[in-house]
């Protein structure tokens, strides 16, 4: 995947450069420099089939750069279809600070201004209209970001092993007897 050829979009980030805070994008330049950049980076121009397939190229995106994804807002025409869909980092936003006390979770958000922004056209593909790379938090290093949420997996063997373990469980038999099974099945006493 990575020796894929350029792509022939060109980038339309846009930082402040006076502003520290922010992680540099790696391989970004304004639209008024005119360079090809990766075609595995967003950018202004690029366009998807479906807003899922612009969500998994943005999440595979995050997975690479160490961030997490979260589906932020989208608007609707007058017959109910989207025209308008934002994705963000998982970080972006802050707290609500209403929340019950006594079950508050640990604050993760920080305002992230990181961003993807896509419009539907009217041949119903999805555009991205702006795309915003920095971040004001320290990424995830490539070892680790598979565990953030949006990355998180469950397999279709997981889901296998739970509907077994559940089935088991209503008729009586124990999880290590569920256990014993599975390795039987599999002839392999070292599991």
């Amino acid at each position: 995947m990575n020796d894929a050829p350029e792509s022939s979009i060109v980038a339309g980030n846009k930082k402040d450069e006076h502003d520290s805070t922010f992680t540099s994008c790696k391989n970004s330049t304004s639209v008024s420099t005119g360079i090809i950049v990766d075609s595995y980076i967003p950018a202004e121009g690029m366009q998807f089939d479906s807003e899922d397939d612009a969500y998994h190229f943005y999440n595979d995106y995050a997975l690479k750069h160490g961030f997490s994804v979260r589906k932020f807002s989208w608007d609707r025409n007058a017959k109910g279809v989207v025209v308008r869909k934002t994705f963000v980092c998982s970080k972006q936003g802050w707290k609500n600070s209403s929340a019950n006390p006594r079950t508050r979770k640990p604050d993760t958000r920080c305002g992230c201004p990181a961003r993807i922004v896509l419009r539907r056209l009217s041949d119903g593909k999805f555009v991205v209209r702006t795309f915003v790379c920095g971040h004001n938090h320290p990424l995830a290093p490539s070892s680790m970001s598979h565990l953030l949420r949006s990355h998180r997996k469950v397999t279709s063997l997981h889901l296998a092993t739970s509907a077994i373990s559940e089935l088991a469980d209503n008729v009586g038999i124990t999880p290590k007897e569920t256990d014993n099974d599975f390795v039987k099945e599999n002839n392999d006493p070292d599991n």
